[in-house]
């Protein structure tokens, strides 16, 4: 099996850090991945601004490209999506009904969010609610064709947000699944060692649900790393964890599973290294990609 460039992917809030913070850039950096021969998808979130959000969506509805929607704009390290405060509820419904017009206007397939921080003095009822908001969210989603997918996230080392580990989050998928919501999975395997899980006891649990893989990496043992924690350093980063190897173990499991057999993508969401062009950090991490792909033998 010849390395599959259809399946290769970038987040694009990660390459350009500074998108939130000017609308045109945004806009400017989005349409640039879309143009891109050498990439098969993308995931990414549209500028607030009118103008920057038609003008994006445009480009990328016609791209030919599939478009996963990231709700990353939503602030999910102040406000969980399990609060039990009226207006946090209200806030976070306004913003979803809002980010899912986006995604369907740019023409996305599939809308990624998470739960937001954690409520340890009230985690059963923040559960709860999150479990009705998603309820809710698949079905404003399902009126666009849209596939929604919940990431977990570490719970004690970074974010320490409501839903993390792989066996919490698989076992509330098929809850959600039972009541007829169409809810799936995304699995970072930048996440995995801040669950202190394995790779292979993760991808594994999470096969059934699993509709989308992001590779990354992340800095543990420091605290006093400017990257420590869930940041997603590139694969060069010197004190980040993942490098080919690791790589090459993930697509092993993935083949095992059958994930690479399915129309399941393989997105990058990494940060370039200091200084260095994010145009760099693409061939870098697209020629790390198909070294590990040759290795393992897929």
């Amino acid at each position: 099996m010849e390395f599959p460039t259809e399946k290769l992917g970038f987040t694009h809030h990660m390459l350009y850090p500074g998108y939130a913070e000017d609308e045109v850039y945004h806009a400017d950096t989005v349409l640039a991945l879309a143009r891109r021969p050498d990439i098969g998808c993308l995931d990414c979130c549209l500028p607030i601004n009118p103008r920057e959000r038609k003008r994006a969506a445009a480009g990328l509805r016609g791209c030919g490209k599939q478009i996963t929607y990231v709700n990353h704009l939503f602030p999910a390290r102040k406000i969980s999506l399990g609060s039990g405060d009226f207006a946090e509820q209200r806030i976070a419904r306004e913003f979803l009904v809002r980010e899912v017009e986006a995604a369907a206007e740019a023409g996305a397939d599939q809308f990624l969010f998470v739960s937001g921080i954690d409520m340890p003095w009230d985690r059963d009822g923040a559960i709860k609610r999150f479990a009705e908001i998603c309820l809710w969210l698949c079905e404003l989603l399902r009126g666009h064709g849209i596939t929604p997918l919940i990431e977990p996230l570490d719970t004690a080392v970074d974010k320490r947000f409501l839903i993390g580990s792989t066996e919490t989050a698989v076992s509330f998928v098929e809850s959600l699944r039972a009541q007829g919501a169409d809810l799936a999975l995304e699995v970072d395997m930048g996440h995995v060692p801040l669950l202190f899980e394995s790779f292979e006891s993760a991808y594994r649990r999470a096969a059934e649900a699993l509709a989308r893989v992001h590779l990354s990496s992340c800095v543990v043992g420091d605290t006093n790393d400017p990257m420590f924690g869930d940041t997603h350093p590139s694969f060069f980063y010197p004190a980040g964890l993942h490098r080919r190897g690791d790589l090459t173990r993930v697509l092993r499991v993935l083949k095992e599973i059958g994930y690479l057999d399915s129309p399941g993508k393989l997105v990058f969401e990494v940060n370039p290294l200091p200084s260095e062009d994010p145009e760099k950090t693409i061939r870098d991490h697209t020629d790390l990609l198909a070294s590990a792909f040759a290795e393992c033998g897929c």
